[in-house]
C-alpha cells in the first residue's frame, strides 16, 4: 500500500493533517470572507458591463452550436483548432438559460470563485496556516486585470481551477491512490481545456520521485493511466479532427514526429503561408516585451515568486533540514516555466497575449505569498512580523485596485461590440428563418455575434475573418502554391482565391457590412463597399438592409 504523505510537525496540524490556526489566524475568517465578497461584487459588476471580443464570443457561438448540434465539431465544416471542455461547459449554459453573454459570464464567476477558495485552502497548506492561505487570495483579488478575465465566458478561471486542485489533491488527500488517480483526471481536463498548461505535468512527476519516492513508480503508473485512458475516451468520441488538434500541441506533436505520426494540417500549414497580421519581432527586443506585458503588470506576484527563491536558499543554506524539495519549489518551478513558454510561443501571432494569458496561472504563483507569510513565521518564530507582511500585501493589493497597470482593458469608452452585436442581432433575427448557415463578410467580431444572437448559425472560418487569412509564401512553385491553397481551406483557413471559388459556387446566404474602407485583409477584393463584391453581385440577390447607427449591413441570398 502506498504510504501516506508524512507532513512535517508545525504548529498548525494536528494528528489527522488538519488545520488547528496560529495567533493570528483568527482574523483570517473575517478577511477571507471580505475578500469573497468584494471579489463576487467586482466579478458581477464587471459580467454585467464588460464588452466582448472575439475569444469570449468563439466559445460563446460555437459551445452553444455544437452542443445544440448545429455545427459538428473537429470536421470539414468545422475545424475547430481548441479543445472540447470549454465550449461545451458554456454551451451547457445557453442550453440551460438562453442565447447570450451572461451564462457564459456566470458560469466563470462560478469558477473564479471556487478559484479563490481552492487558493486559500492550498495556501493555508504551504504556509502552514489560515493567514498565509488568506493572504494568497488577497493577491488574486488584488489583480483587477484577474478579476477582468474571469468574469467573462473564457477558460482562465477554469484552467485555474484545475490547476490549483491539482495541487490541493496532493497535498491534501491522504489515500495516495485516489490523490494520484484524481492527479490523472485532472491532467486529462487540463489538457482538453487548454494544452499549454501541460507542463503542470511537472508538478506530480516531480512529486512523486522527490517528495514521495518510496512508491513513485506505483504513483506516475495510476496517474499516467487514468490520464491516458480518459484521453483515449475523449479522442475517440471526437474522432480523427481532435486529435489533428492534440498533435498540433507543442511538445506533444514532436513526440508524436518521433514515434512516426502524421503531422496535424495546422502544422503544415503555418510554415508555408503568411498572413498581414502576423508580427515580425527583432530577438533583441524578445525581453524588452516580456518586461512590459508581463513584469511591469505583474510586478508583485512575479516579485513575490523570487523571494521565496531567495528564502528558501537562504533556509537550505543556513538549515540542513531544509535541504530538500518542497511542494513550493515544484509550484514555482511551474509558474516561471509556464510564463516563459506563453510568452515566447504567443510572438508568433500576438505580442501582448501574455497579458491575458498570465491569468491562466496568476492564481498558482500567488501561492508564493503562502510560503512567504510561512518562511517568516517560521524563521521569526513569532506572529507579528507574519501579521506586519500580511498588511504590507494588502496595502499592495489595494494599490493594484485602485491604480492598475491596463486601466482601459476591455474597458473602451462604450460598450461597442456588445451593443452593436445585440442591436443587430435584433433586426437580423426575423430574416434569418430558414437560411442555413450564414457567410459573414466583415472585419468585425459583432457582425458574426450578432447571427449567433439572432438564433442563426454562420460558417465557422468567417468568424472572424482576418485571423483565418493565410496566404501561401511568396517563391512557391504552382503546384505547391495549388497544394498549400487546397490543404489551407480544408484546415478552415482562406485566401483571396479559394475564397472566390467558394463564393461562386458553394455559399447561399451572406450578410456583408458595406462601408467605404476595410483592413489590410479584406481591403484589396472590396468592390462597390463590400468584400468581393464582384462575385457578390454576379451570385447573390440582395435580401434586406439593416442598419445599426450610421453602419449599414446587408443579407444577401444566392441567386437560383
Amino acid at each position: 500500500m502506498i504510504s501516506r504523505l508524512q507532513q512535517a510537525p508545525d504548529r498548525t496540524s494536528d494528528s489527522t493533517g488538519r488545520l488547528i490556526g496560529k495567533a493570528g489566524d483568527r482574523f483570517a475568517l473575517p478577511i477571507l470572507i471580505v475578500c469573497l465578497l468584494f471579489a463576487v461584487c467586482q466579478l458581477a459588476f464587471n459580467a454585467l458591463t464588460l464588452d466582448t471580443w472575439m475569444d469570449e464570443g468563439k466559445y460563446l457561438m460555437k459551445g452553444y452550436w455544437y452542443l445544440t448540434g448545429q455545427v459538428p465539431p473537429y470536421s470539414a465544416i468545422d475545424p475547430t483548432f481548441y479543445m472540447p471542455l470549454p465550449f461545451y461547459s458554456v454551451g451547457a449554459m445557453e442550453w440551460l438559460f438562453g442565447i447570450g453573454y451572461l451564462p457564459g459570464r456566470a458560469l466563470a464567476i462560478f469558477f473564479a470563485i471556487t478559484c479563490l477558495v481552492l487558493v486559500y485552502l492550498t495556501g493555508a497548506r504551504i504556509g502552514h496556516s489560515r493567514l498565509a492561505g488568506v493572504g494568497a487570495a488577497v493577491l488574486v483579488v488584488g489583480y483587477p486585470v484577474t478579476l477582468t478575465y474571469f468574469a467573462t465566458a473564457t477558460p482562465y478561471a477554469m484552467v485555474s481551477c484545475l490547476s490549483l486542485a491539482l495541487i490541493l489533491v496532493l497535498l491534501a488527500v491522504r489515500a495516495r491512490r485516489i490523490a494520484w488517480g484524481a492527479s490523472g483526471i485532472i491532467l486529462w481536463a487540463l489538457l482538453f481545456t487548454r494544452p499549454d498548461m501541460l507542463p503542470i505535468a511537472m508538478i506530480p512527476a516531480g512529486w512523486a520521485l522527490l517528495i514521495e519516492p518510496r512508491r513513485k513508480i506505483e504513483c506516475l503508473a495510476i496517474a499516467f493511466l487514468t490520464f491516458l485512458a480518459a484521453s483515449l475516451a475523449t479522442m475517440w468520441i471526437f474522432g480523427h479532427g481532435l486529435l489533428d488538434v492534440v498533435l498540433d500541441v507543442p511538445g506533444l506533436s514532436q513526440i508524436a514526429t518521433l514515434l512516426g505520426a502524421p503531422v496535424a494540417p495546422i502544422s503544415r500549414i503555418l510554415p508555408l503561408t503568411v498572413s498581414p497580421l502576423d508580427p515580425v519581432l527583432p530577438l533583441r527586443e524578445v525581453p524588452i516585451y516580456f518586461n512590459q506585458y508581463f513584469f511591469r503588470p505583474y510586478f508583485a506576484v512575479s516579485a513575490i515568486a523570487l523571494i521565496v527563491i531567495a528564502l528558501r536558499i537562504y533556509s537550505a543554506w543556513r538549515e540542513p533540514g531544509e535541504r530538500r524539495v518542497k511542494p513550493i519549489d515544484l509550484i514555482l518551478a511551474y509558474f516561471w516555466i509556464t510564463a516563459v513558454l506563453h510568452y515566447l510561443l504567443s510572438l508568433s501571432y500576438c505580442l501582448d497575449c501574455i497579458i491575458p494569458y498570465t491569468n491562466y496561472f496568476l492564481p498558482v504563483g500567488a501561492l508564493g505569498v503562502a510560503a512567504v507569510l510561512g518562511e517568516i513565521s517560521r524563521l521569526t518564530r513569532g506572529s507579528s512580523p507574519m501579521s506586519a507582511a500580511f498588511i504590507c500585501l494588502c496595502v499592495i493589493a489595494v494599490v493594484m485596485q485602485a491604480s492598475p497597470s491596463f486601466p482601459t482593458l476591455l474597458r473602451p469608452k462604450t460598450d461597442k461590440v456588445r451593443t452593436a452585436a445585440m442591436e443587430l442581432a435584433a433586426q437580423l433575427r426575423p430574416n434569418l428563418s430558414g437560411t442555413g448557415r450564414v457567410l459573414v463578410l466583415s472585419d468585425r467580431v459583432e457582425t458574426a455575434q450578432a447571427v449567433w444572437l439572432a438564433g442563426g448559425v454562420i460558417e465557422a472560418r468567417s468568424l472572424y475573418l482576418p485571423t483565418n487569412f493565410r496566404e501561401p509564401k511568396p517563391g512557391l512553385t504552382p503546384e505547391d502554391r495549388a497544394n498549400v491553397d487546397a490543404i489551407t481551406w480544408e484546415s478552415g483557413f482562406w485566401n483571396e482565391d479559394n475564397m472566390r471559388r467558394a463564393l461562386d459556387r458553394d455559399y447561399g446566404t451572406l450578410l456583408v457590412e458595406r462601408r467605404a474602407s476595410y483592413g489590410d485583409v479584406l481591403a484589396r477584393t472590396v468592390r462597390d463597399g463590400i468584400p468581393f463584391g464582384d462575385v457578390v453581385a454576379k451570385r447573390f440577390s440582395l435580401a434586406s438592409v439593416l442598419k445599426v447607427g450610421d453602419r449599414t449591413f446587408e443579407l444577401y441570398q444566392r441567386r437560383n
